[in-house]
């Protein structure tokens, strides 16, 4: 039970890993691109992220 509960904490503090990653990522594109276009972007990457959740 030791083992499985170890790989189950490194797979939750890799999925957080990820998360945080993918939201850097995020805001640094959205910055990239400029806030005249935020709201909109920010949009398309909630609902594209939402679909790749759910998928």
């Amino acid at each position: 039970m030791v083992l499985v509960d170890t790989l189950m904490s490194f797979a939750w503090a890799a999925m957080d890993l990820v998360g945080s990653a993918s939201t850097a990522v995020l805001t640094f594109l959205q910055m990239s691109i400029g806030f005249r276009s935020e709201s909109g972007f920010r949009s398309r990457s909630l609902s594209a992220t939402r679909a790749f959740l759910t998928s």
